[in-house]
């Protein structure tokens, strides 16, 4: 009996994160009296105590799981510790899961004045509101609605949280540095509020670029002469909440994935691809391109597949002519681009303005460190604002959550995670399940 209460113990402690080891001890030692826990009413709304059959237990009898006192106490120090996991850190580990959608990394301060410190601090305040301008266009579908006024100069530290400055050098007058803004999400997301401008704060893994050239009757993929695939490899890639990957098209990627495949959407291959480059999904970018020798012009006819959590599209895109390929293809690939980051914030964007909605949720788990692993991904959504316990017994949890936006927006939210909300008609009940 000795042993199952150290790895019972054990596995809790190496289950949760280190930050409530300490939140473990205090439950542990409140739990030492199983009468303690009977008395403080946390129990009994959440198991039937009832239902247990009634075991007299004595001497050595008495000291296992065999007993009911026994079982008791165990089962209901995993009741408290779960408990005590639900009710706290959800700020936190919330802020946490937006820290880099609210971060503007390294811009380039390069600034001239009388003095070197007069320098320092006009270049560092000019990259301030650069980086401000920056996240606005990071979060929100059509960046000139929002009004900055309000948080010209001094007054734009009340959105900052914290910054960091990196390669500095002074001399003769002249300031130079790189400056990271870490912002304050809270204050955004209020500045945001109060215009009444919807914004996104879904920031998935990239998706993954397959570039397949279409001319002279040839279909090209990683060959040499792509020079789709090689416009897509020069481009410069937003920062946005929706990032791109370009594969190398190294040996690796060859033998992962051929033309056919591609062709066939084969979703094992192309599965395979975006598991070496982690990414959430992919973008088949098909282009047809023909050329007229007399006149020196080409004409592409371009068009994307994309396939993602929560996201499947298929989509043809105009005819463009001219004359310089190659600037024709890049202008294609960022244009490209800029409509599919524009297309997902449009998906997403929410305003808590135009009210939060409650959902009550059944959630079927086997065992405690399954339902942590879902607990940790639900509250790495960004739209779920709250949530607490209603139910808990030995096969389900279910739970109340409060959320901004639409049902559609919380379902492809929480895909990018790996959970699946579905509707079960059966039961009148909406359900979560690792995907």
């Amino acid at each position: 009996m000795l042993y199952i209460k150290k790895v019972f113990f054990k596995t809790l402690v190496e289950t949760l994160p280190k930050g409530y080891v300490p939140k473990i001890v205090t439950a542990v030692k409140f739990m030492t009296k199983p009468q303690r826990v009977l008395n403080s009413g946390l129990v009994s709304p959440i198991f039937a105590w009832k239902a247990l059959p009634v075991k007299q237990c004595s001497g050595q009898q008495g000291r296992g799981f065999g007993c009911t006192s026994e079982f008791r106490r165990y089962f209901s120090l995993l009741i408290f510790v779960l408990i005590c996991w639900v009710g706290c850190g959800y700020k936190a580990l919330a802020e946490t899961s937006l820290a880099d959608v609210y971060t503007i990394r390294e811009l380039r301060i390069d600034q001239v004045a009388n003095t070197e410190v007069l320098a320092k601090q006009v270049g560092i305040a000019t990259a301030k509101s650069t980086a401000l301008k920056k996240l606005m266009a990071r979060l929100v579908k059509n960046p000139e609605q929002v009004d900055l006024t309000a948080f010209s100069g001094q007054k734009i530290e009340l959105l900052i949280r914290d910054i960091s400055i990196s390669r500095e050098k002074f001399g003769g007058g002249r300031y130079l540095g790189d400056l990271t803004v870490r912002f304050n999400p809270e204050a955004i997301q209020n500045f945001l509020d109060a215009q009444n401008i919807p914004y996104s704060e879904n920031a998935p893994k990239p998706l993954v670029v397959v570039p397949v050239l279409k001319k002279d009757g040839r279909t090209l993929l990683w060959d040499i002469d792509n020079s789709w695939q090689q416009a897509w490899g020069k481009i410069s890639i937003p920062s946005s909440l929706l990032s791109f990957r370009v594969p190398l098209g190294d040996l690796d990627d060859v033998f992962a994935l051929n033309v056919e495949q591609v062709i066939a959407r084969d979703e094992t291959a192309l599965s395979a691809l975006v598991s070496r480059y982690d990414g959430s999904g992919f973008v088949i970018a098909t282009l047809n391109l023909a050329e007229d020798p007399e006149k020196s012009q080409f004409t592409i006819s371009p068009s994307m597949y994309i396939k993602a959590k929560g996201w499947v599209e298929s989509r043809a895109m105009s005819t463009q002519k001219g004359s310089d390929l190659t600037n024709l293809l890049q202008t294609l690939a960022s244009n490209m681009v800029a409509t599919l980051q524009a297309d997902w914030k449009g998906k997403t964007q929410y305003s808590r303005r135009s009210g939060l909605s409650e959902m009550a949720i059944t959630i079927a788990v086997q065992n405690l460190a399954e339902w942590l692993q879902i607990r940790q991904s639900l509250m790495s959504v960004p739209i779920v604002l709250r949530s607490e316990i209603n139910r808990v017994n030995l096969r389900f949890v279910q739970i109340l959550i409060e959320y901004a936006g639409t049902d559609m927006q919380l379902k492809l939210a929480l895909s990018q995670q790996g959970l699946a909300l579905a509707y079960d008609r059966s039961k009148a009940e909406w359900t979560l399940n690792k995907e």
